[in-house]
């Protein structure tokens, strides 16, 4: 479902960070997702093929809000190991390859940020420039997903939280005028496999 993004004021920013991700055939540095409102971890297809994973085929249902489903016959349930802002590697099991996985764009100036509110200005935020996500980490590694520190505002007001992939800029975000290129909005799924999204489109 496509809907037009108006709006300025009520601008919300996901979890994304930058991650390295490897594979038998080397490394790839992509951005991860990290949503908790998922109950797999998901890696587009493509960087499973450029990484050489290979796995186990096996049918994978999404299912989005509405009680829409969309089956991947081609899915693979494949290992890999990821690593953050740290020097830490951690692997990842039973992840599912989804073809055009088509996560959303966000775009975060780190300086601006760190000026536009005073419980970050002691901290480096990192920018994002139109940083797509090509992996979803999910409940199923809440280990690496679940905030370890938290730098809180005044209410409404952006978050910085720790994770053990390194820190994470979300939240509320209307004081700065960057740019999130699409929104996501995830809701339990009765499937056994995945909870999944309904996107709208920001129009600037």
């Amino acid at each position: 479902m496509h809907t037009p993004y108006i709006s300025l004021s009520n601008r919300v920013l996901l979890r994304i960070l930058p991650v390295t991700l490897s594979g038998p055939l080397g490394e790839f540095k992509t951005y991860a997702l990290l949503n908790e409102a998922s109950t797999v971890t998901l890696l587009d297809s493509s960087v499973a093929k450029m990484l050489g994973l290979r796995g186990v085929r096996d049918s994978l249902n999404l299912q989005w809000t509405n009680e829409t489903t969309q089956v991947d016959n081609h899915s693979e349930r494949v290992s890999l190991v990821i690593s953050g802002s740290g020097e830490e590697n951690y692997e990842l099991q039973n992840v599912r390859t989804v073809n055009n996985l088509a996560l959303p764009t966000q775009s975060v100036n780190g300086r601006r940020t760190q000026q536009s509110w005073t419980h970050l200005q002691q901290f480096e935020i990192p920018s994002l420039d139109s940083a797509q996500p090509t992996i979803l980490l999910g409940q199923d590694n809440c280990h690496l997903i679940i905030a370890r520190e938290i730098v809180e505002g005044p209410p409404n007001a952006p978050v910085l939280s720790r994770t053990k992939l390194g820190w994470v800029f979300h939240g509320n975000h209307s004081l700065v005028k960057d740019r999130m290129d699409s929104e996501f909005t995830f809701h339990t799924s009765t499937s056994d496999d995945l909870l999944h999204p309904r996107e709208r489109i920001l129009e600037d």
